[in-house]
């Protein structure tokens, strides 16, 4: 029988989409028969919508803000629907309540809950007892978590869903801080492992990389945030003065315009392989996202990360450690003094990522094995 993931899959963002592609692609490259259950709560509508109507005022202030950049958005919207429905292998059904994913024990043999933020209950949009498998009530049907993630959520935050998680055969997180809470939560060891997009090599998105005709050219810093434009532009500061000190042009992925800016390149048009050839082409990326860091570090480019960790938080600053990748942290504009260059050990980085993928390859397989038992 098949292997069943539940995600955040059908979102207009980069990192959230390559996560479910790549966990899926992990598996089958391992032999398994895997896909994707198409859960899309109703209540994450706006993921895949060119305008919010969440906020009311607010949203509509920014959707008129928005609308000199329709038609880019719009090409980018299309761009990720093609990639949903051609590299992404979707169930059958498409399921937008909880009470509609009951058959599923009945379709797969194992379900995966994972990866992205899956468990973190502060987001109140993606909050649903489906990430945590309460709709499988066969025993025959392994429960699985793959590098899930709380975010910013607290013990307290999870007490709720304590049953539910003490159900599963197998749990797996994506950050120190993530494993050490459910582990207390349920007196059980947890496994740490790597982000699904760490899982494949820079082979396979060159692949996709090879799809794209984005024209790219000239040497840039790439800039990739899911933030708005915060009132104090630090990191747009922090850019200016990096992109002068190393003469490159700055390329910006961003969800809006930021007005004082007028010689960042901005970019709202983008699908998933465009998004990975900006990466490759390059010199340098900066960013403040988990996926931005995590695909800069897949294929093997020198990054900053623009950002202070408060410690609620600890995604990228995991990762950071992890690969012994600390000093590539810019939390304020001074430190750029200190900096005389760019370039990384890219090698003793990919030897570390190396030995993780094996750990997280090893308890993929030991799921497999038990699943066939």
């Amino acid at each position: 029988m098949k292997i069943g993931i539940i995600t955040f899959h059908a979102v207009y963002n980069y990192g959230a989409v390559l996560q479910a592609y790549a966990l899926e692609n992990a598996l089958i490259d391992m032999g398994c028969e895997a896909e994707i259950i198409d859960f899309r709560r109703k209540q994450q509508a706006d993921y895949t919508s060119l305008y919010s109507n969440r906020n009311g005022i607010k949203s509509i202030i920014k959707n008129a803000l928005l609308l000199p950049l329709h038609k880019k958005r719009k090409m980018r919207a299309n761009k990720f629907e093609t990639f949903f429905n051609t590299r992404l292998k979707l169930s059958a059904a498409r399921y937008t309540e909880e009470n509609q994913l009951t058959n599923c024990d009945k379709i797969y043999s194992t379900v995966i809950a994972g990866s992205d933020q899956v468990w973190n209950t502060t987001k109140k949009y993606d909050v649903s007892r489906a990430y945590f498998l309460d709709f499988i009530k066969d025993n025959k049907c392994l429960k699985v978590s793959y590098a899930a993630s709380i975010g910013s959520a607290s013990y307290e935050d999870l007490l709720l869903y304590k049953e539910d998680i003490k159900k599963f055969s197998y749990i797996s997180m994506r950050e120190k801080r993530g494993c050490e809470i459910i582990s207390k939560l349920i007196n059980r060891e947890v496994a740490f492992v790597l982000d699904p997009t760490l899982m494949l090599n820079e082979k396979h998105y060159e692949t996709l990389i090879s799809e794209s005709d984005y024209p790219v050219e000239g040497k840039y810093l790439l800039y990739y945030s899911l933030d708005g434009v915060d009132k104090k532009n630090r990191n747009f500061d922090i850019l200016e003065k990096l992109a002068e000190k190393f003469g490159l042009k700055v390329k910006a992925i961003l969800p809006e315009r930021p007005f004082r800016y007028k010689n960042f390149d901005i970019i709202n048009d983008v699908g998933i392989q465009d998004f990975l050839k900006l990466i490759q082409s390059a010199e340098l990326i900066c960013t403040n996202s988990f996926h931005g860091t995590a695909l800069s570090i897949a294929l093997q480019k020198p990054f900053f990360v623009l950002e202070k960790f408060d410690g609620k938080d600890d995604r990228k600053q995991t990762l950071l450690q992890l690969l012994d990748c600390k000093e590539r942290q810019i939390s304020d504009i001074h430190q750029i003094n200190e900096i005389s260059g760019y370039a990384m050990n890219l090698e003793e980085v990919q030897k570390r990522l190396q030995m993780e993928r094996n750990k997280s390859k090893e308890f993929l397989e030991n799921i497999i094995k038990m699943r066939d038992l």
